[in-house]
This record gives structure tokens, C-alpha cells and sequence, in this order.
């Protein structure tokens, strides 16, 4: 069918928030990784771990959902 499928409206919408989804991923990982610097550069920089925990559930639950969203495209 080619690019006939993008033209449903949901499709759509679920691309949209597939792209969110992984920018957030990017982010949020991205995050991480600065405070990962900052903490080993940095001696006096202390921050709570709560922090990357947050972080890191944020980045696996985003992956988890930009999957279920192209298992739902898949099905359309």
C-alpha cells in the first residue's frame, strides 16, 4: 500500500506520541548522564539518588511504551 496507512488519523496521533516518547528517552537519559558527570568530576557535587532512580525508571518505562505504541501501529 506504500504510505497509504498514514493517512488514518490515529496512526498519526500515535506517531506523534511516539516521537514524544523518545524524546523523552533522550532526555532523560541524557539527564542521567550529566549527573553521572557532574557527581565523578565534581567532588563537592552530592545529589540524591532518588534522582537517578527516577531517571532511569523514566527512560525503561518510556521504551517500554514507544514499543507498545508500534506494536498498536502494527495492528492498525
Amino acid at each position: 500500500q506504500g504510505v497509504k496507512w498514514m493517512n488514518h488519523e490515529n496512526t498519526k496521533v500515535q506517531f506523534n506520541i511516539f516521537y514524544g516518547l523518545v524524546i523523552s528517552i533522550g532526555a532523560s537519559y541524557a539527564l542521567l548522564y550529566a549527573f553521572e558527570f557532574a557527581r565523578l568530576r565534581f567532588p563537592c557535587f552530592a545529589f540524591d539518588f532518588r534522582i537517578v532512580l527516577v531517571l532511569r525508571s523514566a527512560g525503561l518505562s518510556s521504551i517500554v511504551a514507544a514499543h507498545y505504541i508500534i506494536v498498536s501501529i502494527s495492528f492498525e
